[in-house]
């Protein structure tokens, strides 16, 4: 009898070892399976537009999204300096995001990005994880379409992930 019971705590014992591998391994696979995305919030009117079409990515296959918001410091001043306005609405900007994905079940971090440029900062978070996606925003204010034709090259220049860039809603008529 003694034998029969070591026998079967051995092969319970074995199955439970065999089990908590297996789940070791598909909890690896899952999460090399997750696709990456990198959102890149700029405080315009593409914001909005930027997370839903993030969003939708991410629903559809697995997904863990950052959410990086580049906050540009003057060259005239530290880097660290404090800017309190421009904080604030990346603090506000950078919540909403999160309420955004959360509310969906959407794994995801916030990050604020302090740089000089919009590509320093996107080169930064780059440098902390290998994105399958990055999605950046650009206003479509009449007044900045150069501006932002400029910056779309610099980023595309400093930039090897692939990337989507989302236009604002633009104005009604035109």
């Amino acid at each position: 009898y003694q034998e029969r019971a070591a026998y079967a705590y051995f092969m319970r014992r074995s199955l439970d070892l065999l089990s908590k591998g297996e789940d070791e391994n598909k909890k690896k696979k899952h999460q090399a399976d997750l696709k990456k995305i990198l959102v890149c919030l700029m405080g315009n009117d593409s914001d909005e537009h930027v997370l839903k079409i993030a969003r939708k990515l991410a629903t559809a296959t697995p997904s863990e999204i950052k959410v990086v918001f580049p906050l540009i410091v003057p060259r005239d001043l530290p880097l660290q300096a404090p800017l309190p306005q421009d904080e604030a609405a990346a603090a506000q900007a950078l919540g909403s995001a999160q309420q955004v994905f959360e509310a969906s079940g959407i794994q995801n971090t916030i990050q604020l990005e302090r740089a000089r440029d919009v590509p320093s900062a996107l080169a930064d978070a780059l440098e902390e994880m290998s994105p399958t996606q990055v999605i950046i925003g650009l206003s479509s204010a009449p007044s900045a379409v150069d501006a932002e034709l400029k910056q779309a090259k610099l980023i595309l220049a400093r930039v090897s992930a692939p990337l989507t860039f989302v236009r604002g809603p633009g104005i009604p008529g035109r």
